[in-house]
């Protein structure tokens, strides 16, 4: 069974979602240096491929992202930024092989509303999962902080090329080359970015005290709810007590009885006539996308167009001589082409 096709749009916000390989806890905050890590490598992706980054979140053993991409760049900021992350948490950890699960999910926010929730989703999984009793107390890489107090984030990036020249020079290398150089300030750069606000909050025209507020004020109403469900729920102490207990194990730990991965949503709305439109819009594009392809294999020569916002495959010979399909430049189309008015 294939993968769904990804579709991107200018103006749509993303909910972007990833687990570590057998939900192992390789994001697990049992040294301040993890969260600095994956602060440093969100940081440098968004810089280097001007995402916009609306609130994040990394659990222990997966991550939460809301973002945008105007350039249509999302799959490539995606690649760069877990690629980084994997890289550089694998030599932190000392392991080596594959860090996630599989492919991240990436599913369009289409109304106000909706966005709002997942942003207090987002803010509020540490409290959800019983770790903590607020979000100010997660000690791994989040975006409430920054919220609050209006500044960027700030994280850690590990120059590997300023490393390597140190190390050639003094005779290191592996893992005594890296043992010095994490205590060493000389070889970071400090990388930071600053979180878009919400759309709705540009709209009404607020500050950056007001946006604050807010967020405080939709993240109280949210923690309200968590503990109104948990009465509700008859959630023992004790139980509370074990899952906060999972902040501490090791991270190369498995959940006793990890999430199974169900259908995922093809989009995020609290309107149902937005959810068919975009359910039609997106059927129309599948189809496109597949007659292309199928003219595109029978014959690569000729130009074909594909649905704006998609990665069109291209027809390449193997070194053995075979055909092989890839994926090569995104097709950018006329934009609004392929928009049915969402």
């Amino acid at each position: 069974m294939g993968h769904p096709l990804r579709i991107q749009h200018e103006d749509y916000i993303y909910f972007v979602t990833n687990r570590c390989f057998q939900e192992r806890f390789f994001f697990q905050p049992d040294e301040p240096f993890i969260a600095q890590l994956c602060r440093g490598a969100l940081a440098e992706a968004v810089n280097r491929y001007k995402v916009k980054v609306f609130t994040f979140t990394f659990m222990g053993n997966h991550f939460h992202l809301i973002v945008q991409a105007p350039l249509l760049n999302l799959d490539a900021f995606m690649k760069h930024f877990q690629s980084q992350l994997a890289r550089r948490i694998n030599r932190h950890r000392g392991r080596h092989g594959t860090f996630f699960h599989g492919r991240y999910t990436s599913s369009p926010i289409l109304d106000e509303e909706q966005l709002a929730q997942k942003v207090v989703y987002t803010l509020l999984n540490p409290v959800a999962a019983g770790l903590v009793e607020h979000p100010w107390q997660w000690a791994g890489a989040s975006a409430y902080e920054s919220h609050v107090t209006g500044q960027p984030v700030e994280g850690r990036w590990m120059n590997f090329r300023r490393v390597a020249r140190y190390g050639r020079k003094h005779g290191l290398k592996g893992r005594a080359l890296y043992n010095e150089a994490v205590l060493n300030d000389t070889f970071f750069d400090n990388v930071s970015l600053e979180l878009a606000p919400l759309p709705l909050w540009q709209q009404e025209g607020l500050d950056e005290r007001q946006r604050s507020a807010r967020l405080e004020q939709m993240v109280e109403e949210g923690l309200t709810a968590l503990h109104k469900e948990t009465t509700e729920t008859k959630r023992s102490p004790n139980t509370r007590s074990k899952l906060r207990n999972a902040v501490f194990q090791h991270w190369s730990a498995r959940p006793k009885n990890p999430k199974r991965g169900g259908i995922k949503p093809l989009c995020h709305t609290n309107d149902s006539h937005q959810r068919r439109l975009y359910r039609a819009y997106y059927s129309q594009c599948v189809q496109s996308y597949r007659a292309a392809r199928a003219a595109c294999l029978a014959d690569p020569s000729l130009p074909h167009r594909f649905p704006h916002g998609t990665i069109p495959c291209v027809r390449s010979k193997s070194a053995a001589g075979s055909s092989q399909t890839t994926s090569k430049a995104r097709s950018r189309g006329a934009p609004g082409v392929w928009n049915i008015g969402l």
